[in-house]
């Protein structure tokens, strides 16, 4: 399980379409799968998948990965999805939607995860439909999850 595609290093791939200006969030969306549960619907958006607590197993037609804490996967469209909750705990994530037709599916460590919970919280905190102010720092925490996600091609700080 959590083998990375056929594409050569797909995080640096979608990297490069991030730095093209190919993502942009169009929402994010925390969600609860309660112990021992399965649900299995047609993906419609690429997302970026941060679970939070628990453990599951996500299935992209027929490529499986583990979903734990600490990690984060990559989901793309058009793919008929199969999320299993294991253990007795709970599995909570979240996701961050954007439109793009890259076909990546893979999963990778998250450098910093305390870091990007914290951003992910703030940003479910504000309201959608909030003032300028608001909107602002919504678009300041997104592209913080970005350099989250991307850490392993940032400079480290020093």
């Amino acid at each position: 399980m959590n083998q990375i595609s056929d594409l050569p290093n797909p995080l640096k791939i979608l990297f490069q379409e991030y730095n093209q200006g190919q993502i942009e969030s169009v929402g994010f969306r925390s969600f609860t799968l309660h112990a021992g549960e399965s649900n299995s619907y047609r993906t419609l958006k690429s997302a970026l998948i941060v679970p939070v607590s628990g453990r599951a197993i996500f299935s992209f037609e027929h490529e499986p990965f583990i979903a734990k804490r600490g990690l984060f996967l990559h989901g793309c469209p058009n793919k008929t999805l199969t999320i299993s909750a294991m253990g007795e705990q709970d599995f909570r994530y979240i996701n961050m939607y954007y439109e793009n037709d890259c076909p990546l599916l893979f999963s990778h460590k998250l450098k910093n995860p305390e870091q990007t919970f914290s951003i992910l919280d703030q940003i479910l905190k504000l309201h959608p439909d909030a003032d300028i102010r608001s909107q602002y720092q919504q678009e300041k925490l997104t592209e913080e999850f970005f350099a989250q996600i991307f850490a392993d091609f940032q400079p480290e700080e020093t």
